[in-house]
């Protein structure tokens, strides 16, 4: 046995020990019940960010390229669990179908990105579709998936570590999370300045393209679900996808409909578009696909304070981002009591400069207050960590300081 092997199963044991404590059933009770909007302990949650680069990439040994997204998911998961938020570990290791896509992009054309300020975290992204007017250049979205590498991939990997943890392939569409979020995607090919202009100067044409694309994505979701391919390992929400009355991704690999999962949907790229314009543009053309679903959670790092009226036509709506860049207060009154509002600290302000608990508890005060003034039930996501200075203890720091005030 190799010692990549060695290190894989040892990491899996571990992983294996903390998914089948008794705390990670208490984790899914309590996502279960805050998402069907009962009153409990607000939950934390502390997603992956560049943080993993600085904290758990040091620690990866195997030599096995093919091998090293299996420790660094490991890992990730150890260090998840000694963060001490309500991050639920689940007891399988899932890993992506190997799915045929178009050789230029999943629409056809090739995305024009330039990562020359890569160094500094920044790329730009310049127009991939050269004319609006013109779909000929655009692929039609084809749920395919190869079996072959599939199959190579699951007992790779099964015949290493699965008699210690289960490992799992999902094999949902790509256009589903962000492979099927039209703003991303539009962002993409028009550039954002692009897809502004265009609102004003070829409304038809982006109309045109938008159908296109919203029609591109159901099309490969109806594919994906008529094959079988759609499970449990296949819901999103951007938090832990638990709700009563709903079987959560702990169910593993079970086939499923849409009609029972989580989906999530964002515009990032129209923060700067007005609400009237969002929703006739984005929205509009995002409902169709979203109310396939059992429930929708929308909303990243967009500002959504001026467009949460916009939302409720959104049928299965249930959460909302509160972003660092809206107005918290201004959000949990019109959210009151209709969702749960995903609040999103500000990591600059948090963790990214240094820890200081005072201004912590501070920031995490504010936002309580606003909340529980317009009775809005809230959880606390800290994403968007894009350092915490090589500081191992400052995000379980965090966890401490908001567990601490959310329990006061």
């Amino acid at each position: 046995m190799n010692n990549d092997v060695i290190v894989l199963r040892e990491l899996a044991k571990q992983v294996a020990l903390i998914s089948s404590m008794d705390i990670m059933d208490e984790r899914r009770a309590l996502w279960a019940a805050h998402n069907a909007f009962k009153k409990v302990r607000t939950p934390i949650y502390i997603r992956d960010g560049h943080w993993s680069k600085e904290i758990i990439e040091p620690l990866c040994v195997c030599g096995n390229e093919l091998l090293q997204p299996l420790e660094l998911y490991l890992r990730k998961m150890i260090y998840q669990y000694e963060l001490g938020d309500d991050f639920v570990i689940e007891n399988y290791v899932k890993i992506p179908a190997v799915l045929e896509l178009p050789g230029d992009g999943p629409w056809g054309v090739n995305p024009n990105v330039d990562e020359s300020d890569m160094a500094k975290g920044c790329k730009k992204i310049h127009a991939a579709l050269e004319d609006i007017a013109d779909l000929s250049s655009m692929s039609v979205p084809e749920h395919k998936i190869n079996e072959k590498e599939t199959a190579e991939q699951f007992e790779l990997l099964s015949d290493m570590i699965g008699d210690i943890i289960p490992v799992l392939t999902e094999r949902s569409p790509h256009w589903i999370r962000w492979g099927g979020d039209l703003s991303t995607h539009l962002g993409y090919l028009l550039g954002t300045e692009g897809l502004m202009w265009a609102i004003y100067d070829n409304p038809k044409e982006l109309h045109a393209l938008l159908a296109f694309m919203r029609d591109g994505v159901i099309k490969a979701q109806d594919e994906a679900e008529a094959a079988g391919d759609f499970s449990l390992l296949s819901h999103e929400n951007q938090s832990m996808p638990y709700i009563e009355g709903l079987e959560g991704p702990n169910g593993g690999d079970k086939k499923v409909e849409r009609s029972s999962l989580w989906n999530f949907h964002a515009a990032q790229e129209f923060t700067l578009v007005s609400p009237e314009h969002h929703k006739e543009f984005m929205l509009d053309y995002q409902i169709p696909i979203m109310e396939k679903y059992a429930y929708s959670s929308y909303g990243c790092c967009e500002d959504l304070t001026k467009k949460i009226d916009m939302l409720r036509e959104l049928k299965n709506l249930r959460r909302i981002a509160v972003s660092p860049f809206a107005d918290e207060r201004a959000c949990a009154e019109q959210i009151g009591k209709d969702y749960i509002a995903s609040w999103r600290p500000d990591p600059v302000a948090t963790v990214c400069l240094g820890f200081d608990v005072k201004e912590n508890r501070k920031i995490l005060k504010k936002a309580k207050k606003a909340f529980e003034d317009n009775d809005c039930l809230y959880d606390i996501c800290l994403k968007d960590v894009h350092t915490i200075g090589r500081d191992y203890n400052r995000l379980i720091e965090f966890t401490k300081v908001a567990r601490e005030v959310v329990e006061s």
